[in-house]
Order: structure tokens, then sequence, then C-alpha cells
């Protein structure tokens, strides 16, 4: 649940483009009305001229054949047709680039950072590795040692993912089961939502193969949820409920607080939207782009995600996920 209110410094870049677009239009449109002007007057006094030797009392007796006057809306039309197709592309052309440029900025963004986490990340896996060799003995701390090579893993395989993301331009290609990575997520984060009083059910879990990549899946499902933690009070619970619903997956996020507030459901889906936190609750530390990149990353993959249902007993988000075929058994056979 999140609402406007954060300051979004490219909506200034692309509205400074907009108006001196807007300006440079206004003024090839002034230029291009005075250039057909001009012809259609150049033309009619070149026809003035050719008519100048029939005299007339108290001057001249010019005369315009129908021919003559079709010739001019000839000329005038193909010169404002050319010179409007040269307008709208240059218009075009210079209106685009604030989003060229801004797209280019995030993807070098995306690259850089990708590159620069796959050292330290490599190195925490180390570590984790070295940990869990040292507490080999102790089955509690292995298995704490063992999550946090888990995580690890995922962190390593999801910058992997940005970094492809990024020199590519595509979405990865994969396929995972939905409820096996939603029973995983739900695990991780219930340590965080326990300390805040909240508690995470997963309603079921049904074998459900979608056509998104095992990072992907982890990504949106843990932006959701975490979500809708943040938005519970304490001593409520957040549910996850996935379902097959014939070539789609389904997978409901319902949460208990107090609902959307202060903006129209379909908004919170947009960059730098934020929440309007429950009454008496200290303001969120969200910058508002956590559904809108599960928004994002989904529309790539042709998935999606909508409220379902909000208001003061809490809010429902459906996201809706490609099915695929489940993961060819391997063969064993000689």
């Amino acid at each position: 649940e999140e609402v406007a209110g954060g300051h979004d410094p490219d909506q200034v870049v692309f509205a400074q483009a907009a108006r001196r677009v807007g300006v440079q239009v206004a003024v090839l449109s002034a230029a291009m009305i005075l250039i057909g002007a001009t012809l259609l007057f150049a033309y009619l006094g070149w026809r003035l001229g050719a008519g100048a030797d029939r005299p007339r009392e108290g001057g001249l007796l010019v005369s315009l054949e129908p021919g003559d006057v079709a010739v001019a809306g000839l000329v005038l039309g193909v010169s404002a047709i050319a010179a409007s197709g040269v307008t709208a592309v240059w218009s075009a052309r210079r209106a685009t680039e604030p989003l060229a440029e801004a797209l280019r900025r995030q993807r070098r963004f995306v690259s850089d950072a990708s590159h620069e986490l796959r050292t330290p990340l490599a190195v925490l896996s180390a570590r984790a590795q070295h940990l869990s060799l040292m507490t080999a003995g102790d089955v509690r701390l292995s298995a704490v040692a063992a999550d946090l090579r888990a995580d690890v893993a995922v962190m390593s395989h999801l910058v992997d993912e940005l970094l492809a993301s990024a020199t590519s331009g595509e979405a990865t290609a994969g396929r995972c089961d939905v409820g096996t990575v939603a029973a995983e997520v739900v695990e991780g984060l219930a340590v965080s939502a326990d300390a805040t009083g909240v508690r995470i059910v997963l309603a079921s879990s049904p074998q459900a193969w979608v056509a998104l990549s095992e990072v992907a899946v982890r990504r949106v499902l843990t932006a959701v949820i975490d979500n809708a933690v943040r938005h519970s009070p304490a001593g409520k619970s957040v549910s996850v409920t996935p379902r097959v619903r014939r070539d789609v997956v389904e997978v409901d996020v319902a949460d208990r607080g107090p609902g959307i507030r202060g903006i129209a459901p379909e908004r919170v889906f947009e960059r730098f939207a934020r929440g309007v936190p429950p009454l008496g609750a200290a303001a969120s530390s969200s910058h508002g782009i956590g559904l809108a990149l599960v928004s994002d990353v989904l529309s790539e993959r042709g998935g999606a995600i909508a409220v379902l249902r909000t208001g003061p007993e809490g809010t429902i988000f459906r996201l809706t996920l490609p099915a695929s075929a489940p993961a060819p058994e391997p063969f064993d056979g000689e």
C-alpha cells in the first residue's frame, strides 16, 4: 500500500524536455507557415508578372486560370507535407532523447553495480562455507549456516540475472515450481516477520510450474510478501496462496492491514509511490519502488500483478504468472 509523495527527479527532467520540445515545435510550425506563405505569394507574384502586359485603366488587369490556382495549392500542399514530415521526425527524436539517456544510465548503473557486487558476494560465499565447516558438529548452528549459504547463493543468482538483463536487454528464461519457491521465501521472511509480531502463513503449496526463472519468482514473492508484512499490525497474519488456473498460476498475498488509502489502488505500482503508515506507526522506510519493480519484472515475462481487493479488513495482491510444463525428469537409463 503506497501513495505518491516522493520527489521524482526523472519527472522534472521529462517535464523540462517536454517544454523545450514544445517551444521548438511551435517555432518550427510558425516557420513552416511562413515558408508556405512565401512560396504561395512568390508563385502568385510570378503570375502577376506574367500578366503585367495587359494594361487596365487605373492599374493592371491580372487573371488567374483555375489551373494556376490548382498548381499553387499543389505546391503549397506538397511543401506543407514535406515540412510537417521533417518537423515530426526531428521533434520525435528530440522528445525521446531524455528517455534514451535515462535508459542508458539505468542500464549502465545496473551493469556497474552487478560487477561491483560479484566480488564481495564471492568473499561472503567463501566465508559462509567456512562457517559451515566450523559448525558442522552443532546441529542448530549448522542449520543456520546452511540457510546463510543458501541466501548468499540466491543473491549471487540475482546479481547474475541483473547483469545478464543489463547487457542483453532481455529477461533471462527459465522455469521453476512456485510452490517450492514460495515455501522457501516464507521460511526466509518468517524470521523478520516474527520480530514485528506478524505471522506468515503459506495456505497451500501445490506443484505449480511457471515460465519464469527461480530468481525472478523469488524476487517478486519476496517484495510482495515483505510489503504485506510491513503494512500488517502486530498480532495479525499474512497469507500466501498459490493456485493453478489453466494456463496461468496465481499467487494471492493477503494482509490484515488498514488497506490502501489516499491513492487509487492501481497507482501503487508506480515508481516512488509511498504507503500511508497505519495510525500510530512509524513512517515507512520504503522508497516506493518495490511494487513497481515487481510489476516491471512480471510484465517483461508475460505476467502481471493487480490489487484484487482492499479495504479496512486488509489488502489482497494477486500475482499472475505464465504456466509452464513441469521440468523433465532426469534420465537414469543406460
